[in-house]
């Protein structure tokens, strides 16, 4: 693990989409009060968050729904960074600057409420839900405090219409959940880098937050790859490492009550040649099914991780695809037992959303060429912060 510092600056920006179309429908939900509207998804099986950089302004959020056939949805908010949906088993979750905004899934009557803190950006998927608990939650980037001694996250969190808001001073480097806490790695952000690694334990309980903070190593993680999987006892994600002239993809163990690591794993080793920065595709881009940890490295091949044997095994590369330049509208989402891959197919000029079995049989394939008429392709002006396969 290296304290090599994270730009600040490339975590401190709104995302825009412009709006327009011909074969999509349109919405523009504002959300700075309690109200309830309905809107027709069509039955949709994924969704996708567009926007642009902060740099243009105040921004503003396309949500975007895809049913089966291709055909899509769009929800026109507020820009936050790094944005994510959180879906519930009867709810998606949509957070806004000054607002959390629900839509039900069986009726699709989408309902605003206020909420007593102003967020800005997450940090990449930084959301969830405790299935034992029925609370979801969502963690936002605030930036240096007025100080520039302490750093600032928000916790955003609730229940039906009732949410609540919490600081956290930490710079977090990545989360999960077992279900009923939160599980946060986090750093202390130094002017010459980042030092210390600390897992912190967070208790939701009604409108309190109780927090546990313990030390884990004295160096801090360069880039993280994945959000925190839970498997028995213990927690893991992946993150990049650089050694003298060589790159890693590497995967750190940590047992969730005693807080210590446990192990420290190389799973990929690369050349000095390749690009590291084509390693990850997105946080959401592994995932523990039985006791094997799948994760998929910026190049398209998925390997699996024997969490029991330690075996690492390439399970396959997907199919008509190669990773030539790093785009921004690449993501992967794992489902049950099945990956899906957002990209945009260069030969047949689409977006598309690939279905893949773990064992690598591709099963579907979804154009949704109506898209473009919303974003772009490739790193312009808009940028994807979410993809969620959903029920």
């Amino acid at each position: 693990m290296t304290g090599k510092r994270k730009s600040i600056a490339a975590l401190i920006a709104v995302f825009v989409v412009l709006a327009g179309g011909i074969c999509f429908f349109f919405f523009k939900f504002g959300g700075h009060s309690a109200v309830t509207k309905k809107v027709d998804l069509n039955q949709p099986f994924a969704s996708i968050i567009y926007s642009s950089s902060a740099v243009v302004g105040e921004g503003e959020s396309h949500t975007i729904f895809v049913n089966k056939e291709g055909k899509i949805y769009d929800i026109k908010g507020e820009g936050v960074e790094s944005n994510a949906l959180i879906e519930t088993k009867d709810h998606l979750i949509m957070n806004e600057k000054t607002s959390v905004n629900t839509i039900n899934k069986k009726t699709n009557a989408i309902h605003s409420n206020r909420s007593t803190c102003e967020i800005y950006s997450g940090y990449g998927q930084s959301a969830g839900f405790l299935d034992d608990k029925n609370i979801y939650y969502a963690i936002f980037n605030q930036g240096y405090k007025d100080d520039f001694e302490s750093y600032r996250s928000t916790i955003r969190w609730g229940m039906n219409s009732k949410n609540s808001c919490k600081d956290i001073e930490e710079y977090i480097i990545t989360q999960g959940n077992d279900g009923q806490k939160i599980f946060l790695m986090t750093t202390d952000l130094e002017q010459d880098g980042a030092e210390n690694l600390y897992l912190m334990t967070l208790e939701l309980n009604g409108e309190k937050l109780k927090q546990k903070k313990t030390l884990l190593s004295e160096a801090s993680i360069e880039i993280p790859f994945s959000n925190l999987l839970e498997y028995k006892n213990s927690l893991f994600f992946t993150y990049y490492h650089k050694q003298s002239d060589k790159s890693f993809i590497k995967l750190l163990e940590i047992h969730k009550q005693d807080a210590v690591i446990i192990n420290d794993y190389i799973l990929k080793e690369y050349l000095p040649s390749e690009d590291p920065t084509y390693y990850p595709f997105n946080m959401n881009s592994s995932t523990i099914v039985g006791n094997q940890l799948y994760f998929v490295d910026g190049f398209g091949n998925v390997y699996s991780f024997h969490l029991d044997s330690k075996e690492v095994n390439r399970q396959f590369s997907f199919l008509d695809y190669e990773r030539d330049e790093y785009y921004y509208d690449e993501f992967i989402y794992f489902k049950n037992d099945d990956l899906y891959f957002f990209h945009y197919d260069r030969a047949l000029n689409t977006h598309m959303i690939d279905q893949y079995s773990l064992n690598g049989e591709r099963v579907a394939r979804v154009k949704v060429p109506d898209l473009k008429q919303v974003i772009s392709q490739g790193l312009t002006e808009q940028f994807i912060y979410d993809f969620k396969v959903i029920d």
